[in-house]
């Protein structure tokens, strides 16, 4: 397994899409370090909390999301899946390199996509899941006919394409499988546990590679977008925590320690709040780490806010951007009080204008970023650790392939169903009629569904 994403709603940031893959390859090394191994966590652009809602394998929970056909899609970009990064445990400690790590490329094994789809009504084509270009990569998409396809781009002009003959926009839930059998020199389509009848063209090729640098992408085709990132404040090399202020919380402190993000430099911003009320605030100069200590920053251009954090506060929280005048946006998160690093992402959409501020922010004036956690009657030794606030932006963008519909499940396996020893219909009849639907005697449920427990009520 390669990646994995069951879509489940992060309520703490839902612009963060959790990648839940296990490929026990030499990243694993003992239990204490499991969770220290990176995940292909997809970041959303656009989404917002709205567009979750229950989908067909989790109906009780919202475990699908929406994808509007004009701007939304998720991605991860090829870097960091190949990046090297360091792990400490009781055990020791160790650095795995980029090269150990198992990546969303297709290279030249066998593979499969596994997706989990409701399309909006007959939508004009849509891409599911994409990694390359024309040239090289692959991608699973709807054509402009409705039906499912499989395109895989070898370089050199070398293309082939597994197309359904039937459609499958038709706002209606389905469970597709492609597979990749390169001995074979063939791709198969199943569809609600079924295998389908396609229209092969091009040659499949047995050893080149579908390796490429494009990002991995859901709900259009990659590439085409450009995005920049830029770290605005690190806090590396801080000569002074002067310019930063606290409110709402008499004698707390201000501190630059070396607990950092795994991927991070080697400093970050701690703050002790040993007594605050119902709430305080964090202030930080938009301009801390620029060569001239900037009064303001233009972030006009800039589509979405990211930083990490870590707390042992259970809250709500804003993120704020402040500019000249005063006035202030405002994006709202949770800190979940664990203790553990949180990249957050708060795309400029979901900013809002604060019942306190005057009016909204001008982004081409940012003076200061305030963090506020909120709404519990008091905050008593408390600590909040910022790193990493960075800015993104879309530089070129071309609006196609877009897909309309929800997804509810999406998985990329090195490998066959062959390869895994298993069939489509053993795979289908444990997936949708397996023991999730029957309690340990094998007794289907008596009322609208199954108990909670091993066993199923009288």
């Amino acid at each position: 397994m390669a990646g994995e994403w069951p879509f489940f709603k992060n309520r703490a940031n839902p612009a963060s899409i959790f990648d839940e893959h296990l490929y026990a390859n030499t990243e694993w090394r003992n239990t204490q370090q499991f969770l220290q191994i990176r995940r292909h966590d997809l970041t959303g652009f656009n989404v917002r909390e709205e567009d979750y809602h229950p989908g067909l394998l989790e109906d009780w929970v919202d475990g699908a999301l929406s994808f509007n056909g004009t701007d939304q899609y998720a991605s991860i970009s090829d870097a960091s899946t190949k990046s090297s990064y360091s792990w400490t445990t009781d055990w020791g400690s160790g650095t795995i390199d980029g090269s150990q790590r198992v990546t969303l490329d297709a290279g030249t094994e066998n593979f499969l996509i596994e997706i989990v789809f409701k399309t909006s009504a007959n939508p004009p084509g849509g891409t599911f899941v994409s990694k390359g270009d024309e040239e090289v990569g692959y991608h699973l998409l709807i054509d402009d006919g409705g039906r499912a396809q499989l395109r895989l781009n070898f370089g050199r002009g070398q293309h082939f394409s597994a197309t359904t003959l039937g459609t499958v926009n038709d706002n209606q839930w389905h469970h597709l499988i492609a597979e990749v059998d390169r001995d074979g020199r063939q791709a198969r389509i199943h569809i609600n546990g079924q295998p389908v009848q396609i229209d092969q063209e091009g040659s499949l090729a047995t050893s080149a590679s579908l390796e490429n640098q494009l990002d991995f992408t859901v709900g259009r085709l990659s590439g085409m977008s450009t995005v920049e990132t830029q770290a605005l404040i690190d806090f590396e090399e801080l000569s002074s925590l002067e310019s930063i202020s606290i409110s709402n919380s008499n004698n707390a402190t201000r501190s630059v320690v070396s607990d950092t993000p795994r991927d991070g430099g080697s400093s970050a911003l701690r703050v002790d709040v040993p007594a605050a009320s119902q709430w305080f605030s964090i202030f930080i100069p938009a301009g801390l780490m620029t060569p001239e200590a900037q009064d303001s920053l233009d972030l006009s251009a800039d589509h979405e806010i990211s930083f990490r954090i870590k707390s042992d506060i259970s809250s709500r929280a804003n993120f704020q951007v402040h500019d000249t005048a005063g006035n202030a946006n405002a994006f709202t998160f949770q800190l979940t009080g664990r203790g553990g690093w949180t990249r957050i992402v708060a795309p400029r959409s979901d900013f809002h204008v604060p019942v306190w501020s005057s009016g909204a922010a001008d982004w081409s004036s940012v003076a200061r970023f305030g963090i506020t956690p909120f709404g519990e009657s008091s905050y008593t030794n408390k600590y909040v650790v910022v790193d990493e606030i960075s800015v993104e932006r879309v530089v070129s963008d071309n609006k196609t392939g877009f897909f309309h519909g929800s997804i509810d499940y999406l998985r990329l396996a090195k490998g066959t169903l062959e390869d895994a020893e298993t069939t489509i219909e053993e795979l289908y009849e444990w997936q949708f009629n397996g023991p999730f639907l029957k309690d340990f005697f094998g007794n289907a449920p008596t009322g609208a569904g199954r108990d909670v427990g091993a066993l199923e009520s009288e």
